[in-house]
């Protein structure tokens, strides 16, 4: 089960490493996909780690599980967008406005 945890907790850390790459290099955002895919299955490979290894399942080859563990990270970083958006955070935020924003319904 720690194994899941870290893999979680490396897509946030992913998410968060990305964002900061697209707010000092802003061409990678038409990137981003591409980017967080090659970092996560970089990121996995150069720690060698394998979430199928964890739970004891075997692969055909020893490279598959840190690919498919730096896939399934990136994949995870999609769940952290959504659940700290329905927290409320919001990465394209005006710094000069505060409070929320409403839609304006049309009458």
């Amino acid at each position: 089960m720690y194994e899941f945890g870290i893999t979680m907790l490396l897509g946030l850390a992913l998410m968060t490493v990305v964002g900061l790459l697209v707010d000092y290099v802003p061409t990678v955002d038409r990137f981003r996909n591409a980017v967080t895919v090659v970092l996560a299955v970089g990121g996995a490979y150069l720690l060698d780690f394998s979430l199928f290894s964890g739970f004891g399942i075997g692969l055909r080859e020893v490279w598959m599980g840190p690919v498919f563990t730096g896939l399934i990270v990136a994949g995870s970083t999609i769940v952290w967008s959504a659940l700290l958006g329905w927290m409320g955070h919001n990465e394209k935020h005006d710094a000069g406005t505060a409070g929320r924003h409403r839609p304006r319904i049309a009458a």
